[in-house]
């Protein structure tokens, strides 16, 4: 065997064997649906894109790793006691989007990385505005969390 037919099989199954972690993984870090309460989401070497109807949102998380997530929370309501969502990019970036009208309060650790917020002033929002607690990791990767209004 000649060593170019050796480097193309070894692309081959390395290719291979990289898109089946990448389905492996998505699929067991992705729970619930676009309507859920609770849920995880993952883009591992690759995009996701989804916008949220929760009635009545408590929790989430999204990782990023080797790719990207645009997560549009506009079109859900926060429990009444408020939600926490974990957002980690990992060489990759996630974009929040959350309504003018919600508190958001962020916790960033980024490692080479950046988490940038755009949102809303807490004494600009009444005191009984909707609450969202976010934890952001970004570890050469990005987080951007930006308060918008409806498209």
């Amino acid at each position: 065997m000649t060593i170019k037919k050796a480097l193309l099989a070894t692309g081959v199954l390395a290719g291979s064997a990289l898109w089946v972690a990448r389905a492996i993984l998505t699929r067991r870090l992705t729970e619930g649906d676009a309507e859920s309460d609770e849920f995880s989401l993952a883009a591992v070497i690759g995009g996701v894109e989804r916008a949220s109807t929760a009635t009545a949102l408590r929790r989430g998380r999204v990782v990023a790793a080797w790719g990207g997530v645009d997560l549009d929370l506009r079109g859900a309501n926060l429990d009444p006691a408020g939600a926490e969502l974990l957002v980690e990019a990992y060489l990759g970036g996630v974009q929040v989007r959350v309504p003018n009208e919600w508190r958001v309060a962020v916790e960033a650790d980024a490692t080479k990385g950046g988490v940038e917020t755009k949102v809303a002033q807490p004494d600009d929002l009444p005191d009984d505005a909707p609450n969202l607690h976010v934890e952001a990791i970004a570890r050469l990767g990005g987080v951007m969390i930006t308060a918008e209004t409806d498209e």
